[in-house]
Parts: C-alpha cells; structure tokens; sequence
C-alpha cells in the first residue's frame, strides 16, 4: 500500500524496498542548498549520502538498513536503476525532450514522475544484457540504466520542488519502446562525442533525397564497431527522424546490401569499404573527368588516371582516412575486381554538360549540383562552414567552403568566379545564425540564393519554424566585416 503523505519519506523508501527496488539516501536540499554543505555543490540534491552506493547496484539494502538511513533523516530517495531494481528510467528534460518522444514514437503508459522541469518515465528492464546509460544521445533526453541511479518521489529538487508522482509506482511497468531499445542498441555514450562532424549531423536525420545515401553511409560507418542487428535497430530508429522516413522495405534493402558487402569485405580481409563511386564529366572541358569515391564515409577524390591505381587509391586515402587501406590479397587485380562489383549494384552517377556549353555555364551547372547535393535543412552544417542549409525556399553556403569543395574535385577557378556565377544567378551575401550540434549559436557570413536556382521547387519545401533571412545586398566580404543585417 503506498504511503498515506509525502511527509513521510523514510515510509516511502521502505514502500520503494518492498517493491523490490535498491534505495539509498541522497543529500536533500534545505533553503535552497544541498545538505551536504558543500556551497559550491554543483550536484544540489543528487549525490549519494552515504560513502558508496556501489554494493546496492549489486543487491539492494535490507529492510532494517533502510530504516537505519532514514531515522532521523530527510534523505532524498535514490533508486539503483538496471537489473538490480528491474527498472530503468528515461529522463525528459522539458519542452524539447517531450517534442523527440513525440517524434520517435511517443511511450506506452508507465509510473511517471514530475521532476524539477521535466519527467521521469519508468520501465520494466527487458533482460538480455547490459542496458548502458546515456546523456543527450538525443535532444532532451537521458537514460539511466545499469550502473546508473534517478531520484525517486517525494524528494526535493534544487528548484524548491518536490518530485512527485502522476502515475503511481504501483501501477504496471511497461516495456521499453521500440525506439528507445534502438537508442540502446547504439554506439556506447561517448562514441559519439568522438565521431566525425558528419556522423553526429546525420545522427539528426536527413532530407528526402539524402536518405539513402546517407543510410548507406552510417551503416558502413556503424558496421566497424558494432554488430548488424545492433546497426539496423539504430538506423530504424534514425530513420524516423528523416523527412520524410524511408519505408521500412527500403531502409532494410540499404542495410542488408551494405552489411553484405562489410560480410565479404572482412572474409577478403579488407579493412574498408568502398560504399559508392560517383563520376564528375564535363563534356567539352579540357578537363578529364574525377571520381568520387565514398570510403568508410568519407569522399575521395580521384583522376581519371589514378581511378583503377590501387596504389593511388591508397595513397589518397592515407590522407583522408589517416590508415593505410589493406586487402587480404593487396594486388591490382583484386582491387579493379572489387571496384566492379561495388559498380554492378551501385548506380554510378554521372555529372556532364552538353559540348556546346561554355566556361561559364559548365561553372555555374558544377556549382548548382554541388549545392543541391548538400542542401539539408540541418543547421549544424552550415554552422560548422562545411555544408549548405535550405531554409524557407533559400540556399545558404559559405564561400570559401564552396571554392575549396570546387577545387577538390580537380576544378582550377578562382573564387572570385564562382561569386560571379552565383551573383549573375540572385545570389546576394548574407550574415546567417546557425547553431551547430551542440545547440552553440555562430554567425556565418554566407551567399543567399533561391533554392529554384539550386534544386527542383518540389525539393525546395521550407523547413519547418525557421525564418528567412532578410538584409541588403552585398558582395564577398571577409568574414569579420558587418555590413550585412543579421537575423
């Protein structure tokens, strides 16, 4: 039976134990400090009173231990969350992290608790392993599993405010959602922190458009230190953040076509993978063609001379993925065989002009296909000066970025050329906010154009709650100038 009033929290924490959860006291907060008197506490309310709670994530404490804690004390109440307690706890933190449930699929009923600004949404632990604890893996949202620890109801939050209860504890535990046992199944907290710019990017979902690739991408990223049951559950919980989602048929047909060729590329004893090979053409231009190859994803550029050189082919690569790439058999022939098989299920594609095109337009085409390519309506990009952001039916990219991208691809011009094809088509220069990942806000200075220049009117759709950017006219400015407004 639950405790007839909160005044009470020592009967609370024994009610907690005879539900078979492991309690231990955590220091309060009294006039707006923690009981620990520690003035600079920077944890107010949620550290462990005790010198170890470490034996209670292996057994919870007896009933008599319990009371020993709690008399004469107003100890918060903390749960050893995992196997120990058969529960786990997912932590929304307020407005963003209820709108990411929303998107991910929402939750089944459960005990809920109000915390501070947020919730706490308890479940049933599922077994099977260890369930580690996460922070922010998405907007807004913790998870506190094996080895982890959430203060229970009625204990009192630095805010003055006590936790309490909306679903009581002794309504039924759900089972985790689908979704969330996908965020489980990701990479460990931290990995992250230490992927490359366009992993945790992309971790934020894509544009119709740059979904396939982009799946093709994570898989063949994800596949290196993770198992493929554990990659498709995190790529089906990634694809609902795209706009639109993939079908389901769709994404699973990317993810098995890649974790087959991640299966023979460890059988042949390669330590890379060779995802895609695109061709840049332009008919007419004394030029010859490049090739792009995406390779643990990243791009890499080639000759036409060096496309079938094994050994340019790694050299290349040394610089852009930092090891040596290696075959079990490291010869020419079995890399120009490799290279053919990723082309019989790979659409090659191919960027050309027609012979009589000029200078300029052969320019401005290599230009529009590079932005459209890019386009994402993710902010971070841009932020980071290393993408192009569509927002509200307008293209913003960097210049120097875009100039360096051009030169890349094997395209001598200068920068000031490419301002004046993107001037001769609208493009005007801008002061832009955009916030990178972490949620940092930067002021970019970047040229504006309609998306119309750029990519087709049914790509074009403005993103969602974003403004479009307004100010004069101008031209390429360093990036310390401020003669442009900013929005």
């Amino acid at each position: 039976m639950l405790p007839p009033d909160d005044s009470d929290i020592g009967a609370w924490a024994l009610y907690y134990r005879t539900l078979g959860w492991s309690v231990f006291p955590v220091h309060s907060v009294a006039d707006g400090r923690c009981t620990c008197g520690n003035r600079r506490c920077n944890r107010v309310g949620k550290h462990p009173a005790i010198p170890s709670w470490a034996p209670y994530q292996i057994q919870p404490p007896s009933a008599d231990q319990v009371r020993t804690w709690w008399q004469g004390h107003s100890w918060n109440i903390g749960l050893a969350t995992g196997a120990v307690s058969g529960v786990v706890v997912l932590d929304e933190d307020g407005a963003e992290g209820r709108a990411e449930i929303a998107r991910l699929g929402g939750v089944p009923e459960t005990p809920t608790a109000a915390t501070g600004k947020g919730h706490h949404m308890y479940f049933r632990h599922p077994g099977g392993g260890v369930l580690k604890n996460f922070t922010r893996r998405v907007p807004g949202l913790d998870f506190r599993g094996d080895g982890g620890f959430a203060i229970l109801p009625p204990s009192r939050h630095a805010s003055g405010h006590q936790y309490r209860w909306l679903i009581g504890p002794d309504a039924p535990l759900a089972d985790p959602p689908a979704w969330l046992l996908g965020l489980l199944h990701g990479p460990a907290n931290g990995a992250m922190d230490r992927a490359p710019a366009w992993v945790r990017q992309a971790m934020n979902g894509v544009e119709e458009g740059q979904r396939n690739a982009m799946a093709a991408r994570l898989a063949g990223y994800f596949l290196r230190t993770m198992d493929a049951d554990a990659v498709r559950v995190m790529l089906h919980t990634w694809n609902r953040l795209n706009r639109p989602p993939l079908s389901d048929n769709e994404l699973d047909a990317v993810i098995d076509s890649i974790t087959k060729r991640d299966a023979e590329g460890r059988i042949a004893g390669r330590n890379f993978t060779l995802e895609s090979v695109s061709v840049h053409v332009v008919s007419g231009a004394q030029d010859p063609p490049t090739y792009h190859l995406r390779v643990n994803g990243v791009e890499i550029v080639l000759s036409d001379k060096d496309f079938f050189n094994y050994q340019s082919f790694r050299r290349a690569a040394l610089n852009q993925l930092g090891f040596v790439p290696c075959m079990k058999t490291d010869t020419q022939t079995a890399w120009i065989r490799y290279v053919n098989s990723v082309l019989a299920d790979t659409p090659l594609e191919t960027v050309y002009l027609p012979e009589e095109a000029g200078e300029a337009r052969q320019l401005w085409e290599v230009i529009r296909h590079e932005l459209a390519r890019r386009a994402s309506s993710d902010e971070g990009y841009l932020a980071n000066r290393q993408g192009v952001l569509l927002r509200d039916g307008r293209i913003y990219a960097n210049l120097p970025w875009l100039h360096q991208v051009l030169r890349r691809h094997g395209l001598r011009v200068s920068a000031a050329a490419v301002w004046e094809q993107i001037a001769a088509h609208g493009g005007q220069m801008r002061w832009v906010h955009a916030r990178d990942e972490s949620g940092k806000r930067h002021t970019i200075r970047a040229f504006e154009l309609a998306s119309r220049e750029v990519v087709d009117e049914d790509d074009a759709a403005p993103a969602e709650g974003s403004g479009a950017p307004t100010g004069p006219a101008g031209t390429p400015a360093a990036e310390g100038d401020a003669d442009g407004e900013v929005f």
